[in-house]
């Protein structure tokens, strides 16, 4: 049986899957995993099994070894260095005036690169801070733009919700995510109710969009007229959830609040005549 673990990054707020090779690990499990350019620390947030054959299975990196010392005081090590090239890299971005902003360093040892991640509105020439970097520091330094989702990824923070932000916490990828996601679910068009920190609109407005559009199919659309036993007259109004519209009386009376039950019992038509 093949044991896989998932494992959380904490600086680049992503979760891989790794092959643990039978080593005894546990939840909560400081680790040491194969990375693009050598070994990187993760720390274990699941273990599973997977009884699926090896060849039908893609191919995972494994994790080496339990944390020890030595990598935290190498991880340590890592961190001031990462901290130093930010301060220099956003002094000289102040000194020649590009219009960037500097989100994180990262360092990889093993090759002796620094990559620097940033915002900007355009396309900036950097070509001379890489040169100055890479001189003071002697050291291979790469600039890498990021969009303002990704920023929110890699930084966190605290959502409208309370929580903390979906991107960095368990969301992997960017769904595509659309004005019209709000509107099938009755919410403000303000950019500023159904946006996130991000300036873009909030991720979850995906995750219960499905089911408000399977809502809504039962309910008679705005504008349209009903019938029923308490009021003939046009849909001002849908509560999506509980299943009820609010109807304009056409003798220009109160609204009436009517639920989609009572509607199917007396039956409505688009044209108001009743079945």
């Amino acid at each position: 049986m093949k044991h896989i673990a998932k494992v959380k990054f904490q600086k680049e707020n992503m979760i891989s899957e790794y092959d643990t090779r039978d080593l005894d690990l546990e939840v909560g499990d400081q680790v040491m995993v194969e990375w693009e350019e050598g070994l990187k620390m993760g720390i274990i947030i699941k273990l599973k099994n997977c009884d699926t054959p090896l060849p039908s299975l893609k191919p995972l990196q494994r994790v080496i070894r339990k944390v020890t010392a030595a990598d935290l005081d190498y991880e340590s090590r890592k961190g001031h260095k990462e901290r130093d090239v930010y301060q220099a890299c956003l002094g000289k971005i102040k000194e020649m005036g590009l219009a960037m902003n500097l989100v994180k360093v990262e360092h990889i040892p093993n090759i002796n690169k620094f990559i620097c991640y940033f915002t900007a509105e355009g396309r900036i020439d950097f070509r001379n801070l890489v040169k100055k970097l890479a001189s003071d520091f002697h050291a291979r330094v790469e600039m890498k733009q990021i969009g303002a989702r990704n920023r929110a990824k890699m930084v966190g923070g605290i959502g409208r919700c309370g929580r903390e932000l979906c991107c960095s916490s368990f969301r992997q990828d960017f769904d595509p995510i659309t004005v019209r996601m709000a509107k099938d679910q009755g919410l403000s068009l303000d950019p500023t109710k159904i946006s996130g920190v991000c300036g873009r609109l909030m991720c979850c407005l995906a995750y219960e969009h499905e089911t408000y559009c399977a809502c809504k199919k039962n309910l008679p659309k705005f504008g349209k007229k009903v019938v029923t036993e308490l009021a003939t007259g046009k849909v001002t109004k849908q509560d999506i959830l509980k299943q009820k519209v609010w109807i304009r009386p056409e003798d220009g009376g109160k609204e009436v609040e009517v639920s989609l039950n009572d509607i199917k019992k007396e039956g409505f038509l688009k044209t108001g005549k009743k079945k």
